[in-house]
């Protein structure tokens, strides 16, 4: 009898010692990024004077502590600074957003207003998600800046105003209908 306790002992410090070293080391999985929308339409396309729409669904195991919104045009790649910013005046987006810390999922639906002066061409997106941990994910994609109807009408008609500076009312929509201008008007 004495023999069975012993035994019967031994196998429950056996299974209390293996089932405690056995433990893993819980990792968090990396935040998980779904971009729903990004420009009009979901086309990737901004307009200048208009507003970029970007919508994502966010799941983060180790909790948000932050969201990175960053946009610049693509010849800026890593070249974004203070003194840049004021000297070139070149439209650009550098957000941080901490009002989702410490949620596990979220929808992110934001706008920026895109200038009007904002350089056409490519750009690059970033968007990126930090959680509690110090586990991020950084989602890229390129999107394009158009100008607008009215802005190209503008500049065109800046250029071919008489020298008088009057303009009759009919010479903005004459340009545009000339040169065929197919832009949304947004």
């Amino acid at each position: 009898m004495k023999k069975l306790n012993i035994l019967g002992s031994l196998l429950i410090a056996t299974l209390v010692i293996s089932f405690s070293s056995c433990k893993k080391d819980e990792t968090v999985s990396k935040p998980q990024i779904n971009l729903t929308e990004l420009g009009y339409e979901n086309s990737g396309i901004a307009y200048a004077g208009n507003d970029l729409h970007i919508e994502a669904n966010i799941v983060a195991d180790g909790k948000i502590d932050k969201v990175n919104v960053e946009i610049h045009h693509e010849g800026e790649h890593g070249k974004m600074s203070l003194t840049k910013v004021f000297v070139d005046e070149k439209w650009h987006v550098d957000s941080t957003y901490t009002k989702f810390s410490g949620l596990r999922n979220t929808s992110f639906h934001e706008h920026y207003e895109v200038s009007l002066d904002a350089e056409p061409g490519n750009y690059h997106f970033h968007f990126a998600v930090t959680d509690m941990d110090g586990n991020q994910t950084i989602l890229e994609r390129g999107i394009e800046i158009r100008q607008t109807v009215e802005k190209t009408t503008q500049i065109i008609t800046d250029a071919l105003k008489p020298i008088s500076g009057k303009e009759p009312k009919s010479y903005t929509k004459h340009i545009a209908e000339t040169v065929h201008l197919k832009l949304p008007i947004l």
